[in-house]
């Protein structure tokens, strides 16, 4: 049994102007089976994954500046940790 494409439909995922993903859509069972009203819907779904696409973007880089923000405190308060140590160690020693 062939696995030959039969049908298919390609659309670009556009946000602001750009591709920025392409929705390819393949039958291999029936031919013409992508009639105008489902590509039409397949249209607007990809508009909500360029919008999906630019959220996830969005939410990689906010967990990108939360997890270096947290490496900076963590590295603050080894730091004055560190420090009052020091401080410790000169009062109790010199």
């Amino acid at each position: 049994m062939e696995n030959k494409v039969k049908s298919m439909v390609c659309l670009p995922v556009i946000r602001k102007e750009e591709i920025i993903a392409v929705l390819y859509v393949e039958n291999t069972l029936i031919t013409d089976c992508f009639k105008p009203e489902q590509v039409s819907v397949l249209s607007i779904l990809t508009t909500q994954v360029a919008i999906s696409l630019e959220n996830a973007k969005y939410f990689n880089q906010e967990m990108e500046i939360t997890r270096k923000l947290t490496e900076t405190e963590i590295n603050r308060a080894k730091e004055k940790q560190y420090h009052a140590q020091q401080e410790e160690f000169v009062d109790r020693y010199v």
